[in-house]
Formats: C-alpha cells, structure tokens, sequence
C-alpha cells in the first residue's frame, strides 16, 4: 500500500510538473511576441523621425526664397549608401519633388548605437 501511494504522489508530482512546463512555454510565447512588437515599435519610431525630418528639410526648402537662375535638373540630397537614394529637389525653387518607395532597415551597431538605412 505504501508503494501505491508513494506512486500516486509521483503522478501527481509529474502532472504538476508537466503544467508548470505548460505554463513556461506560455509564458515564453508571450515574451517572444513583445519582443517581437518592441523591435516593430522602435523600427517604426525610426521611420517616423526620418519622415518627419524629411517633411521640416521639404518644408525649409518650400519657403526658402526661389534663385534667381534656376537649374534645369533635379538632383538627390542622398542619405543612402547606392545612388538614387534620398529626396529629389529642384535646385530653382527648392522644393520638394519626390521621395522614392523604399523600406527602412535598423541596424545596432555597438551597445546603443544604432544606424537607420533607406533602400529601394
């Protein structure tokens, strides 16, 4: 008899075991996936402090007083490693012309230090 109850303390010892590994993995898929929203977050804060700081440069360059002797091209204010990257501004009026479709890339280089990339 006491084997019995030695072996239904173990089952139980083996259930309660196997929930509290149910639990941990719970609990670690819910970790993965905060995780996972933080670095969406943070790429997305990247993304929208570029925009913004790109619309006050589009902004600055509307109100700037317009040359005398405008240009006949566009060029890039480039912020990218490939050519093509960055906004086109007519240099005549200094205004804002287009931006290319890219997607941003956030890469941590040492510690805290972090780098934003746009590509195409």
């Amino acid at each position: 008899e006491g084997e019995r109850t030695l072996t239904a303390s173990a089952q139980r010892a083996l259930r309660a075991l196997a929930a509290r590994e149910d639990e941990a993995r719970v609990m670690e898929a819910r970790l993965q996936r905060l995780e996972h929203e933080l670095e969406v977050s943070r790429e997305q804060q990247v993304h929208d402090l570029v925009k913004e700081a790109l619309g006050r440069v589009a902004r600055a360059l509307a109100e700037a007083p317009t040359s005398s002797t405008p240009p006949s091209s566009t060029s890039y204010a480039s912020f990218g490693e490939d050519e093509g990257e960055g906004v086109g501004v007519t240099s005549g009026d200094k205004r804002l012309q287009s931006m290319k479709e890219g997607k941003w890339e956030r890469k941590v280089l040492s510690g805290d230090t972090e780098t934003a990339r746009f590509s195409t």
